[in-house]
């Protein structure tokens, strides 16, 4: 939110508007026998302002445009205009004047129409109506108020100038987004939805998702600039829903990128000469260049002269290949007898040879000029050399090599951001076999994908419009009777076969025996549970297979990856593109410190809570009867992971989910049971435990009613609740380390201390409770025997002793409400159920804290997509008492408040943070994240401060004050973009508006790309044993994370000598099956895997994500036989 302020908190206005709204005041009460002051005047108004800008900052954002503001491109006077208008502004509707510029002073591409705000202050000498005007009046003439005004300068800055200016001017707001010159649309929503406007997208995006209203078509057209190398990609006007915001688009949207320019290597491809056979076709028609064609040719009669030993055979005839028909005269020398061709030379080996001229025939390499001995050209059957003939001809029957390089193929990805921009994603140049679609970003909704192949005009290029449209009511209307009346004629046909069938039965009866009449469509005719059965039948294919044996792999111990060094990645097994730090957010004001933990100790309110609240008993009797058929089972797999977070002193667990960006793919966090490698690492602030868990579950996605039946017989009130009824109490805010006693309706109950609580069971009072050291406890309770059903209240109480001061009892009082009913009822049902059995790996991090109450909080935003590497911290004290420690935590804004899902957590102990601390605010704590934390573009962050004990005091700035490093004083809010907060508990926050903490943020510069490797999929160690030996599919599963303008390609190899230096990879397809076509061949080289992970990115701030720890893979080898069981029928 912008801050445009003149200090008016001294003369001659002394306003102290700005303190009384932070103190809550609302309203001016004017007193008898008063003497008004002029600041009183002032306040009297800016609290009527103040107040209702709170209500308005609600509802509008700043900059959002109330009237006008039209932005029209003139392309025929080449001048763009921005007509006059009103926005809203700090609470205030400000006038904005129309503004000319010309097409030179407006940048092409992505660009933002702004307005920067300034105050004013307008005296009598400005403005001489603020003269009293009061005629016949002693005042008449006399000096007036002053006034105040918003004044607005609109001007266009570049998406860089934007980011930059706007980073250190909070005066500058953006209004609208340009693109070439034309509106893209306003950057806030409309006035009349306001913040609202974000819920109600919210609730759009929940209910339908993205879709396409109407339009939006994706066509291809030529680029009459430049018609070899660009093409443009039209898509018609239209509506369409992205996360729930409206965008529209008026008219034709045009977008440019480039044709299939890009190009192969230089590959050498042989070809075999036969005389008199002068065209020659290359494999690849799309021909970018040729580099050289080399072949063998002959010159026969090459005069030469004896020298001695060694005769030079001609500069032109070599590199020599071969020499034939040595002579002089009527005399043929032989070689290797006489002579043999060393380094292009005839070496004499004894007294036979010439003693003069002789001449000889030579074959040498030669390389064919361009134009003299050959030309190139194309036709219907493709891209060819052909042969002068009036030049040197390669020897007949003899090889000869083309070296030359061709165009490639890609798929060309057209989507929608979430912020309305339509944009091109070229994909990776390649064959046609190699093409795979871009990433589509996160948050991004697909229009279309264009496969550009070379030498095709772009009007013929292949698309593939995804049109996500939303149907209409009266289509869905006119499918459901299209489907009504399929599923009838499907019934009558039904019919008629089993009426032919029963018709042929009795005609022939025996016809129908040993027939093997099995689709594979459903596992109905199978007999699944016969012990003798093992076969793989794949529903999909519609067809049965040899049954497999599978060995799974997964988890670090087992998936080993390194860099490409060679070296260990970090334990956390998060992987990006390697980086650097900057400075990337900052307020580096000092005037005032706070207790980390402010409010630790206060009075005490003691709370309790029951749990459950509300339940119901109901003893059933009767029968219920379920037949069901075979089930049809899918088989599958997943990865998944827990990040919990959870205080030892309350039975509530919070769990965030540890995540990179929305909703990651590859990056699921849930909970399960199963077989646990537990490791465990304790702290003196609490307890580490990872967990791993394999489990293979069955679960019932689905089922097929045949015939349902249940009919209840009565249902009759019990008077008494059930008495294996258990009611846990967790209890907060009382006397630490006291005794209390649980009543329910004033009657003690017994209770016990659960295992999550600190408290601990009172051995001087059976029954009651001695809470923690912060005055919390979790206990249970089994209702007792007899006790009537409804509501019932529970009373947690101090347990004074005798001669103890009345003032420590402490109580607090719940309820919870239970009832139970013997229900009779009978229950007959005929269902086929559809089963899936999934095999999961989870790992559960989970850190239980000794407290985790009143921390400092400070929120912060990022114009664009951001992974945050580090922050600095500034303490004035540490706190002395023992075990004490602080903790720092990242987490999402809800409602404009620090309490979404914690992103990252770290404790910082006494000895680090002593090194840091400074009476000036001038030394920085730095704090190192184990990995950058993805912060996503517009979206509110804050960073928490705690600490479990007092003493932590953290530098921050207040308005008005003055720096404590610099002595400078601080005019205006320290932090443009954030706010700082103070909670009680780390729930309930209160936003102190006019004080920052004192922090820098880092983020990382990523590189433009790295390569991973995986040395062997299988592990080395001789103790492995669970190996199946050489394999003939895989599948590969690497949870990842891509975002715009990053790539994440895999790549598999087989039995390579170094997978670091090796360059000939293949493909690796995730989460699909990969058959060997080369198996033999792989076996007889030991059947190893390797696999290497490239990560690249094109922007600086974004890399992709990989979960190196989650690596899941299956290999797999079919049996030599199988047995497929048919279920048995009769034949009458």
């Amino acid at each position: 939110m912008s801050e445009i302020k003149i200090n008016l908190n001294t003369a001659p206005y002394y306003d102290t508007t700005h303190e009384e709204l932070a103190k809550g005041y609302i309203k001016y009460l004017a007193t008898e026998e008063q003497v008004l002051q002029n600041r009183e005047l002032n306040v009297a108004q800016g609290l009527i302002y103040g107040n209702l800008r709170k209500i308005t900052d609600l509802i509008i954002e700043d900059g959002s445009i109330v009237s006008g503001c039209n932005f029209i491109n003139d392309l025929h006077n080449e001048i763009c205009t921005l007509q006059s208008g009103e926005i809203y502004v700090n609470g205030v509707i400000v006038k904005i004047p129309e503004v000319e510029w010309t097409h030179t002073e407006v940048p092409t591409g992505l660009a933002y129409v702004c307005v920067e705000v300034q105050q004013r202050i307008y005296t009598e000498l400005d403005d001489p109506s603020l003269y009293d005007p009061a005629e016949n009046i002693e005042n008449h003439g006399n000096r007036g108020g002053h006034r105040l005004k918003l004044e607005a300068i609109p001007l266009i800055l570049t998406a860089d100038e934007f980011a930059i200016q706007s980073s250190g001017n909070n005066n500058i707001i953006d209004i609208l987004r340009i693109n070439d010159r034309n509106i893209v649309g306003p950057t806030k929503p409309k006035p009349v939805y306001g913040k609202l406007y974000n819920y109600l997208a919210q609730r759009t995006y929940d209910a339908q998702g993205d879709f396409i209203a109407n339009g939006l078509a994706v066509n291809t057209e030529k680029n009459k600039n430049d018609t070899i190398n660009k093409y443009n990609i039209r898509i018609t006007k239209g509506r369409v829903y992205v996360k729930g915001y409206d965008y529209t688009y008026d008219q034709d949207t045009i977008l440019t990128t480039k044709t299939a320019t890009d190009a192969s290597l230089i590959i050498p491809e042989i070809k075999s000469y036969i005389n008199n056979s002068t065209k020659y076709y290359l494999s690849h028609p799309a021909v970018k260049a040729i580099d050289s064609v080399v072949g063998k040719v002959e010159q026969t009669n090459v005069q030469m002269s004896y020298t001695g030993t060694d005769d030079p055979i001609p500069a032109m005839y070599t590199p020599v290949v071969s020499v034939s028909n040595v002579h002089a005269g009527a005399t043929t020398y032989a070689e290797n007898t006489d002579f043999v061709v060393i380094n292009n030379k005839i070496h004499w080996l004894g007294a036979n040879h010439p003693s003069g001229t002789y001449y000889l025939d030579v074959q040498y390499s030669y390389s064919f000029v361009l134009g003299v001995d050959y030309s190139t050209s194309i036709d219907a059957e493709g891209f060819y050399v052909l042969f002068t003939g009036s030049g040197k001809l390669p020897v007949a029957s003899s090889d000869f090599t083309v070296n030359y390089s061709w165009y490639l193929s890609r798929i060309d990805l057209i989507y929608i951001r979430e912020d309305g921009m339509i944009i091109v994603k070229n994909g990776t140049p390649g064959e046609d076999y190699e093409l795979k679609t871009p990433n589509l970003p996160l948050g991004a909704l697909p229009l279309a994908t264009i496969v550009v192949v070379p030498n095709v005009k772009p009007e013929n290029y292949r698309i593939n419009n995804y049109n996500i449209y939303r149907v209409p009511t009266v289509t869905l209307q006119d499918m459901k009777k299209r489907l009504d009346n399929v599923e009838y004629n499907i019934a009558m046909s039904k019919l008629e076969t089993q009426a032919e069938n029963a018709h042929l039965e009795r005609e022939d009866a025996t016809t129908l025996k040993n027939i093997f009449v099995d689709g594979f469509v459903s596992y109905d005719k199978a007999d699944l549970y016969n012990a003798l059965f093992d076969c793989t039948i794949d529903l999909f294919e519609e067809r049965t297979t040899l049954p497999l044996t599978i060995e799974s792999l997964g988890g670090k111990d087992e998936i080993v990856i390194t860099k490409s060094d060679g070296s260990a990645i970090p334990e956390h097994g998060i992987l990006t593109l390697p980086y650097t730090t900057v400075e990337a957010d900052w307020q580096r004001y000092a005037t005032h410190w706070i207790d980390a933990a402010p409010y630790y100790y206060v009075g005490l309110i003691p709370k309790i809570t029951c749990d459950p609240k509300n339940s119901t008993k109901f003893y059933d009797t009767g029968i219920t009867k379920i037949i069901w058929l075979p089930n049809r089972v899918i088989y599958s797999s997943s990865i998944v992971n827990n990040w919990n977070s959870r205080t030892a002193t309350s039975n509530f667990t919070r769990t965030s989910n540890l995540r990179v960006g929305r909703n990651t793919e590859g990056f699921e966090w849930m909970d399960g049971n199963g077989w646990v490698r537990v490791n465990t690492t304790a702290s003196t602030s609490g307890t580490w435990t990872t967990t791993t868990r394999t489990v293979r579950t069955s679960d019932i996605v689905g089922e097929e009613v045949v015939s349902s039946k249940t009919e209840q017989i009565n249902l009759i009130p019990e008077p008494y609740i059930d008495p294996e009824l258990v009611i846990t109490v967790t209890g907060k805010q009382f006397q630490p380390e006291r005794t209390v006693r649980i009543l329910l309706d004033d009657t003690p109950v017994y209770a016990k201390v659960t295992e999550d609580s600190s408290a601990v069971n009172s051995t001087a009072y059976p029954g009651c409770i001695v809470t923690d050291a912060n005055g919390e406890f979790i206990a249970e309770f089994k209702v007792p025997a007899e006790t009537p059903v409804g509501t019932r209240e529970v009373l947690v109480e101090t347990v004074l002793e005798p001669g103890e001061d009345e003032e420590y009892y402490k109580s607090a009082l719940d309820s919870f409400t239970s009832n139970s009913y013997i229900r009779h009822w009978m229950t007959t049902v005929y269902m086929r159920k559809i089963e899936q059995i999934k095999d999961t790996t989870y790992v559960t991090r989970t850190i239980v804290r000794n407290t985790g109450k009143d921390p400092v909080a400070q929120s912060f935003i990022f114009d664009e997509d951001t992974f945050i590497s580090g922050i600095d911290l500034f303490f004035r004290n540490v706190s002395h008492e023992p075990e004490a420690y602080a903790w720092i935590n990242i987490r999402e804004m809800i409602n404009g408040y620090p309490t979404g899902p914690i992103i990252y957590y770290k404790e910082l102990s006494n000895s680090e943070i002593s090194q840091s601390v400074s009476l000036d605010a001038s030394v920085p704590l730095h704090i190192d994240f184990e990995y950058p934390l993805y912060c996503e573009a517009g979206k509110e962050y804050a960073f928490t401060v705690g600490a479990n004990k007092n003493g932590y005091h953290l530098w921050y700035a207040k308005m008005g004050n003055l720096d404590i490093t610099t002595g400078a004083q601080v005019t205006m809010q320290p932090s443009a973009s954030g706010v700082m907060f103070l909670s009680s508990n780390n729930n309930t926050w209160t936003a102190v508006q006019d004080s920052d903490v004192k922090y820098v943020l880092y983020r990382a510069v990523f590189d433009s790309s790295v390569d991973y490797y995986i040395p062997s999929l299988r592990p080395t160690d001789i103790n492995y044993t669970r190996s199946i030996g050489n394999y003939a599919l895989a599948n590969v599963t690497i949870p990842n994370v891509v975002f715009e303008n990053t790539e994440f390609d895999t790549y598999y190899g087989m039995n390579l000598t170094n997978p670091y230096t090796n360059q000939n990879w293949l493909n690796l397809p995730l989460e699909e099956k990969i058959p060997f076509t080369l198996i033999q061949d792989y076996i007889d080289h030991g059947m190893k895997m390797s696999i290497k992970l490239s990560l690249s990115s094109s922007n600086d701030r974004v890399s992709p994500v990989i979960n190196a720890n989650k690596i899941e893979a299956f290999l797999a080898k079919y049996k030599n036989t199988g047995q497929y069981i048919q279920n048995s029928f009769n034949i009458q």
